[in-house]
């Protein structure tokens, strides 16, 4: 079974090397899925950041 936190962080980081400076564009595309899986917002930007 897919883990589904690492499949966003996956799905985030390749989003962002697409798009820089999209942090937020690509928090929103995964705000749903992020609120299920219980990631904050902080969490999110520290991945796409890292």
């Amino acid at each position: 079974m897919i883990d589904p936190t690492a499949a966003v962080q996956f799905w985030a980081r390749a989003l962002a090397a697409r798009n820089p400076g999209h942090e937020t564009r690509v928090f929103s595309i995964f705000s749903g899925s992020l609120r299920e899986i219980g990631t904050s917002r902080t969490d999110v930007l520290n991945i796409i950041q890292s």
